[in-house]
C-alpha cells in the first residue's frame, strides 16, 4: 500500500536520485506507474528473485549483489 502514499513516493525519487546511494528493495511484477518509472531508471538493475527461493534470501547473497553491483565494500559486514 505504501506504493500507493504520495508521501512515500516522494521519499523513494528523492533517495533513488542521490548521488552514491545504492538502494536494495522489492518491487512487485504489475505495471503500477510508480514502480515502472522505478524499473526504467537509468540506474535500476532487476534482480528476479522466484517465490521458492524467496524464504532463502540470506545477508551473504545480498551483500554479494551489492558487491557486484556498486562495489559494497566486504569489510562492512559483519560488524565488528
Amino acid at each position: 500500500m505504501q506504493l500507493f502514499s504520495p508521501g512515500f513516493s516522494q521519499a523513494v525519487t528523492r533517495l533513488l536520485t542521490e548521488t552514491g546511494v545504492a538502494v536494495l528493495g522489492t518491487i512487485p511484477i504489475e505495471a503500477i506507474p510508480f514502480v515502472e518509472k522505478i524499473r526504467n531508471g537509468p540506474h535500476t538493475q532487476i534482480f528476479e528473485v522466484l517465490s521458492k527461493l524467496f524464504m532463502s534470501f540470506h545477508v551473504d547473497w545480498t551483500l554479494e549483489v551489492l558487491r557486484m553491483t556498486v562495489g559494497f565494500p566486504s569489510s562492512t559486514y559483519p560488524p565488528s
